[in-house]
């Protein structure tokens, strides 16, 4: 009873109170405490040791990568910001994007190119878009909108992402023979993630701001008149027309040599160069390491280009932006340690996952009901333990067999896709989610404010999505189901965009 309670009590206390108190850091805090304090028995001085021990727990290797690269990309971003190129950029840009739409329609653009992986989307769209954005006034929250909810969804819906690997390699150690010939097949009943996709581009297009979002993005309007410029780095009084052959030498060539560095990061860390192929690659990646691979090897790139090539940055400066890199993740950092802490806890000791397994198991017997039950456990999962992977690591094999041995053919793919977009959504709204972290960090929105104004939108996005779900127990069809999607979106947005009028 104690788990069962500690499960959903822990990560809903933590986001009361951040809630009330607006604090990331004390609201995981307090989530953390009062979860170490229910498993030692409100033992005072054993609580404290414990949660001490959870959280060095949470320093996994492949964390720590994380953080490290973290660190290194801040550093990038420092340098790139010095030689003062971002702020022409910036200027550059800004003419020829002339209103916030065309800012967030290119954001949603980018995004999407670069959804090879979703740490790498979130923090490099977030580099490239931030000078823009603050140029063209547009609220760093709706950036963080635009990008977090592309990405997880461009990730889970496209065959050569790093999360279809993951996913792919989850179904295979299901007992399913060709993973990646699944994930595809259910592509079509990935409803949250479509909807997702075409709900963003309409709001952007509509220009809908509603609820805490209008709020917020009306405050930041009233208190930003002069102060677009301040942090866009030196330079700023650089000539808007500043060469070609600088502006592609500083920053294209660069941001460039960082995507593919990256990219063959991953793909070494899959075994390319030992005659695997792209897709084997990816799907065997270690995503941590390739990731910090690329920094690094970027990293050395940047010294030898404004080092010894340009001389237009001096070497202590250099060596610096490390140090400076650290300075400007190291809210990030505290935040994500906190976070996987409070995951840590929720699935690894409360055992969140045996008690909604539990859950499964009771209602399993109802097959048209699965695909609906299925979805809400696994939103309730990746919001509580801040993680889809996780989500449907745990899932997946906990289901497959299940439907395996009650002849669920029928609901198998929307049952299946029903869990990837649970994950989904609550990766995108999740106060504790690792990519809620860093898509605030590189949008510059503090990470309560991006998950509080990103929550309505997700929330009308997974209720088109529960209807579908429930639909998909009786309708097989994924076309049909999908136009039944549109038609209920365009119906939200309809009343949304009426409504938004008069707030």
């Amino acid at each position: 009873m104690q788990v069962d309670f500690g499960a959903l009590f822990v990560p809903f206390l933590a986001f009361l109170v951040a809630l009330l108190t607006k604090s990331a850091c004390f609201s995981l805090l307090t989530g953390i405490f009062c979860g170490s304090c229910i498993l030692c028995e409100f033992d005072l001085l054993k609580s404290l040791s414990f949660a001490f021990s959870a959280l060095v727990e949470s320093l996994s290797a492949s964390n720590l990568k994380v953080i490290v690269f973290l660190v290194m990309l801040g550093g990038i971003v420092t340098l790139i910001k010095k030689t003062g190129v971002s702020a022409s950029y910036a200027k550059f840009v800004g003419t020829k994007l002339r209103t916030r739409r065309e800012v967030l329609l290119l954001t949603a653009l980018l995004s999407s190119v670069f959804s090879l992986d979703d740490y790498f989307d979130c923090l490099t769209t977030g580099s490239i878009i931030t000078p823009i954005a603050k140029h063209r006034k547009v609220f760093p929250g709706r950036v963080a909108h635009v990008i977090h909810s592309i990405t997880i969804s461009c990730c889970v819906l496209i065959p050569i992402s790093s999360w279809a690997a993951a996913i792919s390699s989850t179904f295979v150690d299901s007992g399913i023979k060709d993973g990646l010939t699944l994930f595809i097949k259910i592509i079509p009943f990935n409803f949250y993630a479509i909807v997702t996709i075409i709900s963003v581009v309409a709001v952007i297009c509509l220009d809908i701001s509603i609820f805490k979002m209008k709020k917020e993005e009306r405050e930041f309007l009233e208190n930003s008149e002069n102060t677009f410029f301040e942090d866009i780095g030196d330079g700023v009084d650089r000539d808007i027309k500043k060469s070609i052959r600088d502006f592609f030498l500083e920053l294209v060539f660069p941001l460039l040599f960082l995507v593919f560095s990256c990219v063959f990061g991953l793909l070494y860390t899959g075994g390319i160069t030992e005659g695997k192929n792209f897709f084997s690659s990816l799907s065997n990646c270690d995503s941590s390491t390739g990731l910090l691979l690329g920094a690094a090897i970027t990293y050395i790139f940047l010294f030898f280009l404004y080092v010894v090539f340009l001389r237009n940055t001096k070497l202590g400066d250099f060596f610096n932006s490390i140090t400076e890199g650290l300075k400007e993740m190291s809210g990030a950092v505290v935040i994500l340690v906190l976070a996987w802490t409070l995951g840590n806890l929720t699935a690894n000791y409360f055992k969140i996952s045996v008690f909604l397994e539990n859950i499964i198991k009771s209602n399993v017997s109802v097959l048209c009901w699965l695909p609906f039950t299925l979805f809400f456990i696994s939103a309730v999962l990746s919001v509580a333990t801040g993680t889809s992977w996780g989500t449907f690591a745990i899932l997946i094999p906990v289901v497959f067999p299940i439907l395996q041995s009650h002849g669920a053919e029928q609901v198998l793919f929307s049952s299946l896709a029903a869990i990837l977009s649970g994950a989904a959504f609550g990766d995108n709204v999740s106060p504790i989610s690792d990519t809620t972290i860093m898509v605030s960090t590189s949008a510059g929105c503090p990470p309560l404010v991006h998950s509080f104004t990103q929550f309505p939108y997700a929330a009308i996005n997974a209720a088109i999505s529960a209807i579908c779900f429930l639909l998909a127990g009786f309708v097989h069809n994924a076309f049909v189901l999908i136009l039944i999607s549109f038609f209920l979106l365009g119906i939200a947005l309809f009343f949304i965009k009426k409504f938004s009028l008069y707030q």
